[in-house]
């Protein structure tokens, strides 16, 4: 008998990591559309990379790359939506939900930028954002725009924009020996090199305004996006859930 247990028990152990991959999820975002070619990958296997299209759900630590030319939306949980411009590589890190229900988004910005439009039925989530210079954090429903691209030594330098439409503020806080923090209210942004303090808001030129807000969605958060099943276990092949590191990014209007 002994045999036998030994036998169960070594085959438990063979197949751990498989049944890990069923942990439950929940839906992070949903895509929309996309334009131009964009893969996502799996946070179970990050080597599955398959194309995105329109209805991939994506879920925790997915990570989602966008080619030159193209670009996707997303339909975040609580009903706002994400454009992750062209030559962006971002993952989404975690999804949880507090005591009061609300919902807490925390999204890596590797590097490119992306454009949120948050619901007003979605004020009371949380939303952070990190790039390698420094994390940003959203205080009511403004439109934004972060992005991650280098200067001319590699670094990492960050821009954070917090366009005009409703009442709200953007939290900045750099990664440095010295981090600092700004706050940021509508018609401002501020820039992080890695390693240093954010600099003082500065008021966005009419021209920089205007590129941002060229920025559209095509679907605009209204309500909560549908509740979803959990992610299914992950295939060895294909699938719908998440992206691949990518390189580059365009930090000019689309």
């Amino acid at each position: 008998m002994s045999r036998y247990v030994a036998l169960f028990l070594a085959l438990a152990m063979a197949f751990a990591p498989a049944m890990s991959y069923a942990a439950p999820q929940k839906m992070f975002a949903q895509v929309t559309r996309v334009t131009g070619t964009a893969h996502h990958s799996y946070a179970a296997i990050p080597d599955a990379k398959e194309t995105t299209t329109v209805g991939a759900r994506l879920f925790d630590g997915d990570r989602i790359v966008t080619d030159a030319g193209s670009r996707v939306e997303l339909l975040l949980q609580s009903g706002g939506s994400m454009i992750v411009d062209e030559r962006t590589t971002l993952v989404l890190t975690t999804l949880r939900k507090d005591d009061r229900g609300a919902l807490a988004y925390s999204f890596n910005l590797v590097f490119g930028r992306i454009k949120s439009f948050l619901s007003r039925t979605s004020n009371k989530d949380q939303i952070e954002y990190a790039t390698k210079a420094a994390i940003a954090g959203i205080a009511g429903t403004p439109p934004h725009v972060i992005e991650a691209k280098k200067d001319n030594s590699g670094k990492i330098v960050a821009g954070v924009f917090l366009l005009k439409g409703s009442k709200g503020q953007l939290f900045v806080k750099g990664l440095g020996a010295k981090p600092g923090t700004v706050l940021l209210n509508p018609g401002m942004g501020t820039t992080v090199l890695e390693g240093l303090a954010p600099l003082a808001p500065f008021a966005l030129s009419p021209a920089l305004l205007q590129s941002l807000e060229a920025i559209k969605a095509t679907v605009m958060p209204t309500a909560p996006a549908p509740s979803t099943p959990t992610a299914p276990s992950a295939p060895a092949t294909g699938g719908s859930t998440g992206g691949t590191p990518g390189a580059g990014a365009s930090t000019g209007a689309s």
